[in-house]
């Protein structure tokens, strides 16, 4: 089986002037997982990387250092992993930590539950840090201006990968909404909303989180690929996020094709293959089926 990595950095309102940055984060990320699956590494530890990847990136992205702050200016962080087999891990509200993901990675992997939630999941944190040091100068101005004409956005990071054994894994991380309630969670941390994954498809959504939730967006999808050709099942499912009065993206790998669609202002994405590799800030809505 060919190895694929497909990552988003969001959709919807990116500004000019941080689109350069988020192009640049998404190269080093996606080669990042790449290096994994061509080093016969599997599928989630492929995911992982290029997500950690974004999360440690102050420059770009709304996960991990750079996380969106809530109303009160605290960095809540959510992520999610699951593997084709099934097995899955989630986090949401972690605030001492700026990989939420290898957390999300610590639940699936040595706990008997799916999510943990706050100080449950705190708990896992190796090496705690102060909610203080996920906050930079270009998340402090955002909230700045969200304080001053109440506006919300939302952005996410993630990632989908199939390895050389065909095994397929998707990994979602995000600081949620800018200017939320505290203890808000969307639906990147939700197994089925905004992330999912099967033996025949892996899946990360990105967008307005409760009209994802809603539509149950990435189960939603992983069914209809079943039996719907691609750009019909991304097109429908993205269709019923707007009928909450939602929108977004999704990457998605069904079998060997690579799978994007979105229908926001903006949407930040990357693939890379055998034989080609891309990455882009993209203003033009639009769906992408890549064999």
């Amino acid at each position: 089986m060919e190895a694929i990595i497909v990552l988003h950095g969001g959709a919807g309102n990116i500004r000019q002037e941080d689109r350069a940055n988020y192009r640049a984060g998404l190269i080093i990320a996606r080669d990042i997982g790449y290096e994994k699956l061509i080093a016969n590494r599997p599928a989630h530890e492929a995911v992982l990387a290029a997500v950690i990847s974004m999360e440690n990136n102050e420059l770009a992205f709304n996960a991990g250092i750079g996380g969106s702050p809530n109303r009160e200016g605290v960095v809540e962080c959510d992520a999610a992993i699951m593997l084709g087999s099934g097995s899955c891990g989630a986090v949401a509200a972690v605030k001492n930590t700026q990989n939420p993901i290898l957390i999300a990675e610590k639940v699936r992997a040595n706990t008997s539950t799916v999510l943990l939630v706050a100080e449950g999941a705190e708990a896992l944190v190796e090496k705690p840090i102060e909610n203080s040091k996920l906050l930079t100068p270009r998340t402090l101005k955002a909230l700045d201006l969200w304080k001053e004409k109440n506006s919300s956005g939302s952005n996410t990071v993630g990632a989908v990968a199939i390895d050389k054994d065909g095994n397929f894994a998707a990994a979602t991380s995000t600081g949620g909404r800018l200017g939320k309630i505290p203890g808000r969670v969307g639906d990147s941390p939700l197994i089925g909303a905004g992330t999912y994954a099967t033996e025949n498809s892996a899946i990360s959504c990105t967008g307005e989180g409760e009209a994802f939730i809603t539509a149950v967006t990435a189960k939603e999808l992983a069914i209809r690929l079943e039996t719907q050709e691609e750009t019909i099942a991304i097109e429908k499912v993205l269709g019923n996020v707007k009928q909450y009065d939602g929108e977004g993206g999704i990457i998605c790998l069904h079998e060997n094709k690579i799978v994007i669609s979105f229908n926001t202002a903006q949407m930040a994405f990357a693939w890379k293959k055998s034989n080609t590799s891309h990455a882009e800030v993209s203003s033009k809505a639009q769906t992408i089926v890549i064999d």
